[in-house]
């Protein structure tokens, strides 16, 4: 009899606890999700300009060559560091290689040739003026500028990007959702998955020494575009 009592307190508690089971199972099914995809592009001026000079001497010598790309190299880097219009000087390289030709296939030393570069950043207001006065300093090749936004100015865009691409993929999920007379219940997952620019600073301006006359011209004209932030937004929300 005692164990009769036993199974029948173990059967019913089984029984008793069926329907918390069920009640589980029932708001499991329930949890749904919807994953939605936000893109956002924002466009920001071009305001840095990064121009290459470059300095280059052929000749019999190469201690002669050497010596006169160091002096016009020279000349250069002090025009542009007392004209305060650079934000930033760099020497790329400086080399000096010998140049041969090949008659009857026999190699000929017929002299050397050397090259100076720098790199030089600045606003893109004064690109043009760096140019002008690289060119009237013993510059005798130019490339660029590449122009491209600030650090700051693409920082403060990229965050502008990432939330404008967030409440994109918002706004898909509750159109979706309002389709089927549906409601969001909340934010369960947020990725973002890129944000950057898509557009890599292109040179607009190249010109070789022979080719510039100073007194026919003004400051040569440097125009700047915009530059395209774009960001990706991942959300999960559930319904």
């Amino acid at each position: 009899m005692r164990n009769y009592k036993i199974k029948m307190l173990v059967m019913s508690a089984i029984f008793s606890a069926s329907p918390l089971f069920t009640y589980a199972a029932e708001s499991s099914l329930k949890e749904r999700n919807i994953v939605t995809t936000g893109h956002a592009q924002v466009f920001i001026p071009e305001t840095v300009a990064t121009t290459q000079l470059a300095i280059n001497e052929t000749g019999k010598n190469a201690d002669d060559i050497q010596k006169n790309v160091r002096i016009k190299a020279d000349k250069l880097v002090k025009a542009l560091k007392a004209a305060q219009l650079a934000t930033s000087i760099e020497t790329i390289s400086f080399s000096v290689n010998p140049q041969w030709s090949y008659p009857n296939g026999a190699a000929k030393l017929d002299g050397y040739s050397a090259n100076y570069s720098l790199q030089v950043k600045s606003s893109l207001t004064d690109a043009g003026k760096i140019i002008d006065l690289a060119m009237d300093n013993g510059a005798t090749t130019v490339n660029g500028p590449s122009l491209s936004a600030s650090e700051k100015e693409r920082s403060a865009a990229e965050l502008e990007a990432v939330k404008l691409a967030t409440i994109d993929a918002r706004k898909q999920a509750e159109a979706s959702l309002a389709a089927l007379g549906l409601h969001s219940t909340q934010i369960k997952q947020i990725t973002v998955v890129s944000v950057g620019s898509h557009n890599q600073p292109q040179p607009r301006y190249a010109m070789n020494v022979a080719k510039f006359d100073a007194q026919s011209a003004p400051t040569t004209p440097i125009e700047g575009g915009k530059e395209g932030i774009n960001a990706e937004v991942n959300l999960t929300i559930g319904y």
